[in-house]
């Protein structure tokens, strides 16, 4: 393993997860702290109950603002594999919680993990990938996420992204369902900004490899 000094995407890429941390900051304190302060009584189901019916406003702030942190967390894992990547791909997956499930070097990755995305606390487990296959126990989500590049022409690429999510029960699907009508605007910006990076990544490599290839020396036959 190879550690060098950060090239110019690396450090694009650290600002992102700098200023995803500052800004999730605000609406997870006042998700966490001060809504469930005012609302959540320990021990108490019924007095919650009453607390969320006379605080409705406030109820659904604090669910927008734990929607809004999930939503800037995609692209802080975005940013942070980046930033990751280049010294070790498969210990920055396992570090973000997705495990790599497949690999086609230079065109496709297939990144996997089990969760919950419903729940406050957003937790990703990662498996190897028989284990993910296999993997069935209720109340989970399992998400297939992929980064293609297809050729497209002399030095050019599409880069493309697909998400594939499927429940382990009814009522995981019914939750994730609940759950992606609400979320699936803001997720679907974030991964449009997450292949801006990539693309900034592949022409950076290729204008690098471009500038190496006019250094060298020109053979003599």
């Amino acid at each position: 393993m190879t550690i060098g000094m950060p090239d110019d995407t690396q450090r694009r890429a650290a600002r992102v997860v700098g200023a995803s941390y500052l800004i999730a900051l605000v609406p997870a304190v006042f998700a966490e702290f001060y809504v469930r302060g005012q609302l959540v009584v320990a021990g108490n189901a019924a007095q919650t109950a009453l607390n969320i019916v006379a605080h409705e406003r406030l109820f659904r702030l604090g669910i927008a603002s734990n929607l809004a942190v999930f939503a800037i967390d995609i692209a802080l894992i975005t940013a942070l594999y980046m930033v990751l990547n280049p010294i070790h791909r498969s210990l920055a997956l396992l570090a973000l919680g997705w495990g790599l499930l497949a690999e086609e070097p230079g065109s496709e990755l297939v990144m996997g993990a089990v969760t919950r995305p419903w729940e406050p606390d957003v937790r990703f487990w990662s498996l190897r990938p028989a284990e993910f296959a296999a993997f069935d126990a209720p109340g989970y989500a399992k998400i297939v996420w992929t980064l293609a590049a297809d050729e497209a022409g002399l030095a050019r690429a599409i880069a493309h992204t697909e998400t594939r999510v499927r429940a382990t029960d009814a009522a995981a699907r019914s939750r994730f369902r609940r759950y992606w009508a609400l979320v699936s605007p803001g997720v679907v910006l974030i991964r449009h900004l997450s292949l801006r990076i990539v693309k900034a990544d592949a022409e950076q490599r290729f204008h690098r490899q471009a500038e190496r290839r006019q250094r060298l020396p020109e053979r003599v036959v």
